[in-house]
């Protein structure tokens, strides 16, 4: 048997007022171990956890490139992916979240529009 990422059951009675019986008490799609591993309550909708996005084009010698910067959330497993008509998607790359800014350049040979999204696969603390 695997590693259990779980929290154990008297904190979440106890301690946190969270449903042992249920991954996300407050039905927010994030669970509620990854919610406290990013310090927001796993009891309110209303707190979850950020992920700051920004995304610029550059120009450079006539050809362009997506720069992608992310503020990664603790934990997690993300996925930068790319589309030309968003319904097909493609991950271009795979990062584990750590708390931290991540920044990456993706040329764009042809010049072609395209779309991205960063998306969040896993919620593993």
């Amino acid at each position: 048997m695997g590693p259990c990422y779980g929290l154990n059951d008297y904190v979440e009675v106890n301690t946190d007022n969270t449903n042992p019986n249920n991954k996300d008490t407050d039905t927010d799609g994030f669970e509620d171990n990854f919610e406290l591993t990013n310090q927001t309550s796993p009891t309110s909708s209303a707190s979850t956890p950020q992920m700051g996005l920004a995304m610029e084009i550059s120009e450079y010698a006539s050809s362009l490139s997506v720069d992608i910067t992310v503020q990664s959330p603790v934990g997690g497993l993300l996925a930068i992916e790319q589309s030309e008509n968003l319904q097909d998607w493609t991950s271009i790359e795979l990062f584990e979240g750590n708390g931290r800014t991540i920044s990456r350049v993706f040329p764009r040979e042809d010049n072609a529009s395209a779309f991205y999204r960063v998306r969040l696969l896993d919620q593993t603390p």
